[in-house]
């Protein structure tokens, strides 16, 4: 039967790539290391790691990468196991972020929601709409916040704001307020797929054939390509306006015929809407109904 032990020995040796690496970090023998490692093989069934020519170096083996997944799980159902007694002093509360929202929007909101309720043990996590289903459907998550509006079984989505797409860029640079797609020089673009809307928007109207120079996962890693002028991304209102405050060299202008208004969600197991969720809401939308051009979109029964 695996043990935490086991799984902490696998994980060492894989990560440093080394019986020897691995017994320092373990503080125990490379001897015993391999032993352990000798049975761990046996009770699983297959080789899990081999030496390469030369036998200086471990790599996983096709079986040991799939074990690399359980293992990483293990530790972390583990290290939840342990966190149970300090569950009894506080309410744990998972909320699933989809999109720029975790980054952007959710910050400050989080913060008056932990200081005015402090026996919150709060998680926040960051991963696409699709997941964000997985995760509350299965008890993972108490809520997500997605971009995308899918259909689940046992899942209700409700609206929570929709806002503009807007052009951000370079306040030196020669843009300007109301250009349509078609004057940008896509040579300067620098792309985040927002979503799959977004992303349809843009083959459609801008080519599929024209591929950006600049493609990143988050607007963040983004930054630095900002300090060429002509540089631009279409982005929401609200993560071009915390860019622009983060980085005073950017602007936002708006788009004529741009994409369409992007719109978030949150997302509950059905008929399962606790009052820290009503709580949480609440002051989500005291956050946006403060927020310019930003539509708010929360049922009647959210008190702003």
């Amino acid at each position: 039967m695996f043990s935490f032990s086991d799984m902490n020995l696998f994980l060492a040796i894989a990560r440093t790539g080394s019986f020897t690496a691995a017994a320092k970090k373990l503080h125990t023998t490379q001897s015993a290391v391999s032993r352990r490692l000798i049975r761990l093989e046996q009770e699983v069934g297959c080789r899990l790691l081999s030496r390469t020519q030369g036998g200086r170096q471990i790599v996983l083996t096709p079986s040991g990468r799939a074990f690399l997944t359980i293992a990483e799980r293990y530790i972390e159902l583990w290290n939840e196991a342990q966190a149970l007694p300090q569950l009894n002093l506080h309410i744990s509360f998972t909320l699933e972020t989809a999109g720029a929202a975790g980054e952007y929007i959710l910050p400050q909101v989080l913060h008056r929601f932990v200081g005015e309720n402090p026996n919150i043990f709060l998680s926040v996590r960051r991963s696409d709409s699709q997941q964000c289903y997985e995760q509350v459907a299965s008890y993972r998550a108490d809520m997500g916040i997605v971009t995308e509006e899918q259909y689940h079984p046992d899942m209700e989505t409700h609206p929570i704001f929709s806002e503009p797409m807007v052009l951000l860029t370079n306040r030196a640079g020669p843009l300007r307020s109301g250009m349509t797609p078609w004057e940008l020089n896509m040579e300067n673009e620098i792309f985040v797929p927002w979503t799959a809307d977004f992303f349809q928007w843009h083959t459609t109207v801008l080519g599929g054939f024209l591929t950006p120079v600049v493609s990143v996962w988050t607007p963040h890693v983004a930054r630095p390509f900002f300090s060429d002028p002509n540089a631009w991304m279409i982005a929401p209102l609200s993560v071009a306006k915390v860019m622009g405050e983060l980085d005073e060299r950017l602007t936002w202008y708006t788009l004529e015929q741009g994409p369409a208004d992007q719109t978030m969600y949150y997302i509950l197991r059905t008929k399962e809407r606790s009052e820290l969720v009503s709580h949480f809401l609440r002051f989500l939308a005291q956050a946006l109904a403060g927020m310019e051009d930003i539509r708010l979109l929360l049922h009647e029964e959210v008190e702003v």
